[in-house]
C-alpha cells in the first residue's frame, strides 16, 4: 500500500511540474492596440477608454522620439498578457518605430554592441574562440 501510495505522489509532483512549465499554451496572437499614453503611479500606461495597459520598456523613448508624451495618440503592435503589453513597434502620427529591426535570430540586438552579430564576422566566425561559437 505504501509503494503505490508514493508511486502516486511521485506521478502527481510529476504532471505538476509538466503543468507548471506552461507545455501547450503558446505565444498569445499579436495585437495592435491603439489608445492615449497616461502617466498612472509611475507608469507609462497606454489607455484605451476601457482599459489601461502598462507598457514596459516605453519610458525609454519619451524624449527622444519626438511627439510621444503623455496625451499622445499611438498605436502599438505586440502581446497581451494580463494588462500588460509587450511591444514590438508602435505607431506615431503615422510613423512606424519598429523595436525588432536589430534583433538577430538568436534574439541579441545587433544594435546594442552585444552578441556575436554586433561584432562582424570574424567574432562569429569562431577565430577569437577556437571555434566555439
Amino acid at each position: 500500500m505504501r509503494t503505490i501510495v508514493f508511486c502516486l505522489l511521485i506521478a502527481l509532483a510529476g504532471v505538476g511540474a509538466a503543468y507548471a512549465q506552461g507545455w501547450g499554451w503558446g505565444v498569445p496572437e499579436p495585437v495592435q492596440v491603439e489608445g492615449t499614453l497616461q502617466l498612472q503611479n509611475g507608469l507609462v500606461v497606454l489607455s484605451t477608454g476601457t482599459t489601461a495597459y502598462h507598457v514596459p520598456g516605453l519610458h525609454r523613448y519619451i524624449g527622444f522620439v519626438e511627439g510621444l508624451r503623455e496625451g499622445a495618440r499611438i498605436s502599438v503592435s505586440g502581446h497581451v498578457y494580463a494588462n500588460r503589453l509587450d511591444m514590438h513597434s508602435f505607431t506615431l502620427e503615422g510613423r512606424v518605430y519598429d523595436l525588432m529591426a536589430n534583433v538577430n535570430a538568436q534574439g541579441w540586438g545587433a544594435c546594442c554592441g552585444y552578441g556575436p552579430a554586433a561584432r562582424g564576422p570574424a567574432w562569429s566566425s569562431g577565430r577569437h574562440h577556437r571555434g566555439r561559437w
